[in-house]
């Protein structure tokens, strides 16, 4: 008996077993422990230290918003609502990053989205990072 292959396409025999679907469940498996890896990383008490830091730092504004960067909204304007903390190169790509200050930025939710979806420049997200943390360590 024949059946369609659910991952490729192809018509195979009903015991047929994909290499391509294990391919797939491999990646699942590895972005499963990623995620997992992330959950355990924001609910360390490192990330939380971290989360407050970056706060104060950014004067708990939208930096994006503040500096103009919104593409809706191109005016700078004033947000305070839905912040959290954005990791400008993510875990994924650079775990060694994860706690620094020039790769932390205070997002509000609508252009923290823009930012994860590349529609804000990272480039100008890490030069306020950079130009914020800069400021900080010139008041201490």
């Amino acid at each position: 008996m024949l059946k369609t292959c659910p991952t490729c396409g192809r018509i195979v025999d009903v015991h047929h077993v994909c290499p391509r679907a294990r391919q797939n469940r491999n990646k699942y498996d590895a972005e499963r422990y990623q995620s997992h890896e992330n959950r355990r990383f924001r609910s360390g008490k490192s990330w939380q230290r971290k989360r407050k830091e970056i706060r104060l730092r950014d004067m708990g504004v939208d930096q994006a918003a503040l500096h103009g960067l919104d593409p809706d909204h191109p005016e700078p304007y004033i947000n305070t609502e839905g912040l959290s903390v954005h990791h400008i190169t993510p875990l994924e790509e650079d775990r060694s990053l994860a706690l620094d200050d020039c790769n932390l930025i205070l997002l509000g939710s609508h252009t923290h989205e823009l930012a994860e979806r590349g529609e804000i420049s990272a480039d100008e997200l890490r030069k306020i990072a950079i130009e914020n943390t800069n400021k900080r360590r010139e008041e201490e």
